[in-house]
């Protein structure tokens, strides 16, 4: 196989096709659209489940979901965009553009606090106001009413504090230095620049093809379906609705290779540059978390929202970009976006584990097998039969090989792990219908399984907030 990223993304949209709408079961998300892009071009993209349960709408590339803080990187965009038109230096303080902005809380200042520590979330803000809109869904139409001396709990450039009221804080720069909405702004100056034609910069009533947001499923609860509503103050940091088609064209006008349509390469840079040490030995830029995949650099963005998780990610060394949404509150949008960047890069690393007999007619194996030891996924890659579980946010990690014998249909196994059946035999049998429905292996034989995408509509399953 050769070791290139539209070969790897091919082999690996397969895999994907096979893995995903089991796991998403073993999750328990109801709807997921997945994209892969190679030097801005979307290799692969593919809903799996339902945008909606009631009306049994399927999920796609076209399914518009709440990304919620990826709004972050289209604010963080348009105040770098502010900044290369010398209408702001990031190092300028906020107090200079919004007046109001002046508190102090022991050693806490506002006043000293810059654009460049709301956008790195330096700035010791506090993280969401002091109303319960998240819990209501009323969001306010006025930030300044929550502003006081307990809106500063750290010192600026102490440590990284993540606030959406610093996001919403940065929309209100845009607003004062560009004379437009904010709404307006994005939509003039990033959505249209790169022809992104389906996303909105905040909630509005009408949209098309708009997956309904779910709550995770809670001990002795029904699972929630909740209601639309707009973030208003807060849309800079939360506020967007999107879809993978669109986000693919974003990452690839972000892409450090990309002409400056909307932003210079310096300015992407920027965003790029670690700031502040988050957990897990990630980072954060300016709008972007900076994190270290299989020692890749990869920037990206996470967003939660009331029924809804997702995730964009791109490696602006690679040009290589991935893109999870789902309709479900705490949803694996950031596990599953990086084991796909994980899968990408074990398959260039070790191409030669997947370069294996190309006479061989893989399909008639490959399906979801299941003994009393639980389920597993066997799938080609590229010239390769492997096993895996569903379960798993990275494929690969944890892979069987099943390498071809001089027997027909016999596969010697080789496994990732030191405590399964290395070099032990593997068969498959009962041809019927041109598939395989058992594996034989060891002390635990496994029969094929089948499943529909079922779910449960009716008025008892589900409660509305």
């Amino acid at each position: 196989m050769k070791r290139d990223f539209p070969t790897a993304v091919s082999h690996i949209g397969h895999m994907i096709d096979l893995w995903l709408p089991l796991k998403i079961k073993y999750d328990k998300v109801l709807g997921m659209s997945v994209g892969i892009l190679y030097k801005g071009k979307l290799f692969y993209a593919r809903g799996f489940g339902f945008c909606d349960t009631l009306t049994k709408e399927k999920a796609d590339e076209k399914t518009l979901y709440r990304v919620a803080s990826i709004s972050k990187t289209f604010t963080a965009v348009a105040i770098l965009q502010l900044a290369r038109d010398g209408k702001l230096k990031l190092d300028d303080r906020v107090i200079v553009y919004l007046p109001w902005f002046q508190e102090k809380n022991g050693k806490n200042d506002s006043a000293q606090i810059t654009i460049r520590q709301l956008l790195s979330h330096t700035g010791g803000v506090f993280r969401d106001g002091d109303t319960s809109h998240w819990e209501t869904g009323n969001f306010p139409d006025d930030i300044k009413k929550s502003f006081s001396p307990d809106s500063l709990p750290v010192e600026a450039l102490s440590r990284f504090k993540y606030s959406n009221y610093g996001y919403a804080m940065l929309g209100l720069v845009i607003e004062k230095i560009s004379g437009m909405s904010y709404a307006e702004y994005i939509q003039k100056n990033i959505l249209e620049k790169i022809r992104m034609k389906a996303t909105q910069p905040e909630y509005k009533d009408g949209l098309t093809h708009l997956a309904v947001g779910y709550g995770p499923e809670l001990p002795d609860e029904q699972r929630t379906v909740f209601i639309h509503y707009k973030t208003k103050a807060y849309a800079p940091a939360a506020g967007m609705v999107s879809n993978v088609e669109d986000l693919a064209m974003f990452l690839g006008a972000l892409s450090l290779e990309s002409g400056d349509d909307m932003l210079d390469r310096v300015s992407k840079k920027e965003m790029m540059h670690s700031y502040e040490v988050t957990e897990d030995g990630d980072e954060y830029g300016l709008g972007l978390d900076v994190l270290n995949v299989k020692d890749k650099k990869v920037v990206a963005h996470s967003g939660g929202f009331l029924g809804f998780s997702t995730a964009i990610g791109l490696d602006p060394e690679s040009d290589l970009g991935v893109i999870v949404l789902t309709n479900v509150t705490r949803g694996p949008s950031w596990e599953v976006m990086k084991g796909i960047f994980e899968s990408v890069y074990t398959v260039l690393a070790n191409g030669e584990e997947y370069s294996g007999n190309k006479d061989i007619a893989y399909e008639k194996y490959e399906g979801y097998y299941r003994n009393t030891g639980g389920d597993q996924v066997v799938s080609r890659l590229g010239d390769a039969l492997i096993a895996f579980d569903p379960e798993s946010n990275s494929p690969l990690k944890r892979k069987t090989i099943l390498e071809p014998s001089s027997t027909p249909d016999q596969f010697i196994l080789r496994e990732s792990g030191v405590f399964g059946s290395w070099g032990e035999k593997a068969k498959f049998s009962d041809l019927q219908e041109g598939i395989f429905r058992n594996l034989i292996s060891g002390a635990m034989p496994a029969r094929r399984i089948e499943f529909e995408q079922k779910i449960v509509s009716d008025e008892d399953a589900f409660k509305t907030s």
